[in-house]
């Protein structure tokens, strides 16, 4: 079964375990600018997806090479246990739910 968090939600899991320490504010502003992005797809009432600013553009590029770096210095175990941990906090979350790729929504 694949089920997913997002990488920010994986991230922040990873730098909880410390095998990977440091980011957590990079991953703030990170998770801040989608929250942004979000919103302004959502404005109209039915979901577009918006222009973006440069300043989201290198943040998303950002995430994509600090997730990298993180997976890349993580065991499978390591990187299992985050994922594991990040849909445990998503379920929990007021709103969250965790999505199976091949069933759909889990919960």
């Amino acid at each position: 079964m694949t089920r997913s968090a997002d990488s920010v939600n994986v991230g922040d899991a990873i730098e909880t375990q410390g095998v990977v320490r440091g980011l957590a504010g990079h991953l703030r502003s990170i998770d801040v600018a989608l929250q942004e992005i979000g919103k302004r797809a959502r404005s109209s009432g039915a979901w577009a997806p918006p222009a973006l600013y440069y300043e989201e553009r290198d943040l998303l590029d950002l995430l994509v090479d600090l997730h990298g770096h993180q997976i890349r210095s993580l065991s499978f175990g390591e990187f299992s246990r985050a994922c594991d941990k990040a849909i445990a906090q998503t379920l929990n979350a007021p709103g969250g739910r965790v999505v199976d790729h091949q069933q759909g929504v889990l919960a």
